[in-house]
């Protein structure tokens, strides 16, 4: 209940600030590449959320950083380093857009969801939970996903849960298209060695997004119609996932690592 509340001021602080004019501005800005001007106004809006949201939360504020360039493939992150949200200029609006023509959430929906997302990550960082120093960025990308059931699970309540089942749901929808091809049906694949290997890891993204919506039961794993040996790695991130139980979250890198290695070893 009390974290319910604390959502719920942080939702009302930005519907007073945004609503559906402010995205067309922004866009409109970015269209006619106005990008300096642009900066300056996310950048001062996203602060001033995140400052206000920090403290109804009682977490230490973060900094923000607003960079142009679609080098990236998130749209917003967390920089564990330097203690700071990335927002990517491009890949934010047109994010937002995705989610307003696709599952009808508002700009300040999709705020309100991205900010207690990244606190989430931050309160993470404060607690010294983060990934094991190893060369793999696959790793780093299932970790990632570890991150996101723990916050979902344990560090946010109704409302940040509702907006999040819609956008999990969503994403885990095109990933669950774009592993439904037919190489992966076909068992001669599945014997080609280190071509599968490096063909499926490629994927890992995909899979353990799939996965995180299966832990948080966004999915029924019933309901999942891909390739057999697709849906055991799927199952294999989601059952990892769900040992982690609230009195071993400092533990989730180290769980990571083994559904990695485990992820690694059924290949």
């Amino acid at each position: 209940m009390i974290m319910m509340n604390k959502e719920e001021l942080v939702k009302k602080i930005i519907e007073q600030k945004v609503d559906k004019k402010s995205l067309m501005l922004l866009v409109s800005l970015y269209r006619s590449n106005q990008i300096e001007k642009l900066s300056f106004m996310l950048r001062k809006m996203f602060l001033d959320i995140f400052n206000k949201a920090c403290d109804i939360l009682g977490i230490f504020r973060l900094k923000v950083d607003i960079l142009a360039g679609n080098n990236y493939k998130h749209s917003i992150f967390y920089d564990k380093d330097n203690f700071r949200v990335v927002v990517i200029i491009g890949r934010f609006l047109e994010t937002c857009e995705v989610y307003e023509k696709c599952i009808g959430l508002s700009f300040s929906d999709v705020l309100t969801y991205m900010t207690l997302h990244e606190i989430g990550h931050h309160q993470l960082n404060l607690i010294e939970v983060a990934p094991k120093n190893i060369d793999s960025t696959r790793y780093f990308v299932i970790y990632s996903m570890f991150e996101d059931y723990i916050i979902s699970r344990y560090l946010r309540g109704d409302i940040y849960r509702e907006l999040e089942k819609r956008i999990i749901k969503f994403e885990a929808t095109q990933a669950c298209r774009k592993l439904d091809i037919k190489i992966l049906r076909d068992r001669s694949f599945w014997e080609a060695g280190h071509v599968m290997r490096a063909f499926v890891a490629r994927w890992v993204d995909q899979i353990a997004l799939i996965g995180l919506a299966v832990a948080l039961n966004y999915i029924d794993q019933k309901d999942l119609d891909l390739p057999e040996n697709i849906k055991n790695l799927i199952l294999l991130i989601a059952d990892s996932m769900e040992k982690i139980t609230e009195d071993k979250i400092k533990k989730a890198p180290n769980i990571a690592y083994d559904a990695w290695l485990e992820y690694l070893a059924y290949l």
